[in-house]
């Protein structure tokens, strides 16, 4: 099964919580590879890998990812389109 991240939290360190980050888009889910018990591995905006926690990574200024399963976006995507009809 394939999973996926976005960013949840970004922390700027001065201003609490952003979406903010040069090299990772807000909203866009990023393919996980390479994942293991507690981190796993993107491929950011400008195709560099990144090796990241779930939670607290220095990517996010110290911020979370929201992780989830194909199957998770898929029905959340199918619940969008119903309230939208």
């Amino acid at each position: 099964m394939k999973y996926y991240a976005r960013v949840k939290t970004y922390v700027d360190g001065k201003n609490g919580f952003s979406h903010d980050c040069p090299y990772l888009t807000a909203d866009k889910w990023y393919e996980i590879y390479d994942r293991e018990v507690g981190s796993f591995c993107v491929t950011d905006d400008n195709g560099d890998e990144l090796v990241c926690p779930d939670n607290g990574c220095d990517h996010l200024g110290g911020g979370d990812w929201e992780i989830l399963s194909e199957d998770e976006i898929n029905a959340m995507v199918d619940e969008l389109w119903e309230s939208v009809e």
